[in-house]
């Protein structure tokens, strides 16, 4: 029950402040069904049960988001002939305005471009079964974690 209500249009808002909130009261969710003391740490019991963050589940949205619209996107080889370290990632149009670069799709260019080769040349259904399993065991907190996380 708690899941579809995070879940709708979490594209739209998952960028948003207001997801810690959201947050916390998917911790104390998943504590409560554990029967876990109010101060316990939740990385664990998110990870045992299997269950994503919302910050996780805004990060898969992001990258089905690529995935699903990938030729509206332009790579970085597409630009010029240069053999760059970075010629397979996603460009990331310029913004001038900070609510413009925290969109959903600026941020799902970003998101996309973090993830490993490995994951990122792969199909809809077989990213989901990559990329869920990893998000899972993370369960990330914020997308500053994400990204300062090495994936691989």
């Amino acid at each position: 029950m708690f899941h579809c209500h995070v879940a709708y249009g979490l594209l739209l808002w998952g960028h948003a402040s207001g997801v810690d909130d959201i947050l916390r009261l998917q911790k104390r969710a998943v504590r409560l069904m554990t029967f876990s003391d109010r101060l316990a740490h939740c990385k664990p019991i998110f990870a045992r049960l299997g269950i994503l963050t919302v910050h996780s589940h805004y990060i898969l949205a992001c990258t089905l988001f690529v995935i699903d619209n990938i030729q509206d996107f332009r790579p970085r080889a597409a630009i010029h002939d240069h053999l760059t370290r970075q010629r397979n990632l996603l460009d990331v149009p310029r913004v001038r305005l900070a609510r413009s670069q925290k969109s959903y799709n600026l941020m799902a260019i970003k998101i996309f471009n973090k993830l490993p080769n490995s994951i990122k040349n792969l199909n809809r259904n077989q990213t989901i079964k990559r990329l869920v399993p990893l998000l899972k065991s993370k369960a990330y907190y914020s997308l500053e974690e994400f990204f300062e996380d090495s994936l691989g």
